[in-house]
């Protein structure tokens, strides 16, 4: 994605700023996103294709389906009943990258978060690891017009994530992520993920062509500009000034 260094910058921010390992963003009746990542955001997946699967959590019934990515990579958009769709970008996985795409969807209204994506044809079964020796597999499937095997799994919203992908001789085939606790700082999306920290996972948001703010239009230029706070609720992205400005409003129903 060309605004990728933007959203790594905003992602990366957020890291620093969380100290537990959850993804700042809510998407509890409203996704916030701030300026930079709100354009990062809305540059990423266009063209929607035809479901891939589909399922439903606490937070509602929800879709995937893979959508278009100029650059020549691969995208697939998550979407709950009444939201705009989440999406996640990556290369295409093959012998030597078993893991290709993986985006991690949680949510303030459930426990559970999912995880989703695409490995390479060799890969038979992905382990989710959990607590102790808690292992929850997917297996991965072959999708019409998807370069790669695509698998979903649904799992407790906690801690940080390990995935194991296997061959169909039960070989190990490579990891992604990890839970052990950190030892070094992170300067990048990979680090972010290779220390299995769901923020290097999360997925963006397509957003609007224009946002609304005290009641008149602005493009997602104008909101990055002016470093306003704005949140997804259905299909209206409404901009605030400060987080507690849009907290008030959500708490009326507004």
């Amino acid at each position: 994605m060309s605004t990728l260094p933007d959203l790594e910058r905003e992602l990366l921010l957020a890291a620093r700023r969380a100290a537990a390992s959850r993804w700042p963003w809510r998407r509890a009746g409203a996704l916030a996103l701030t300026g930079a990542a709100l354009l990062a955001a809305g540059a990423g997946a266009a063209t929607q294709f035809g479901n891939i699967d589909e399922g439903a959590t606490a937070s509602g019934r929800y879709q995937i389906a893979r959508a278009a990515d100029e650059s020549g990579g691969i995208c697939l958009n998550l979407r709950f009943e009444g939201h705009r769709p989440a999406y996640g970008c990556s290369d295409r996985p093959d012998a030597q990258h078993p893991f290709g795409l993986v985006v991690v969807e949680s949510s303030e209204q459930s426990d559970e978060r999912i995880i989703y994506g695409l490995a390479a044809a060799q890969v038979a079964r992905v382990d989710v690891l959990g607590d102790g020796d808690e292992r929850t597999p997917a297996i991965p499937r072959q999708a019409e017009d998807l370069p790669g095997r695509f698998f979903s799994v649904t799992v407790p919203d906690r801690g940080r994530i390990e995935l194991v992908a296997y061959d169909a001789a039960d070989r190990e085939l490579a990891r992604l992520g990890s839970r052990a606790e950190p030892t070094a700082p992170v300067h990048s999306l990979a680090e972010l993920r290779a220390q299995g920290n769901p923020i290097g996972f999360a997925a963006g948001v397509a957003t609007a062509d224009a946002v609304e703010y005290r009641g008149r239009s602005l493009t997602p230029d104008e909101a990055s500009r002016r470093e306003l706070t704005c949140a997804h609720n259905q299909d209206v992205v409404r901009c605030y000034d400060t987080k507690q400005q849009m907290e008030a409003a959500e708490s009326q129903g507004r």
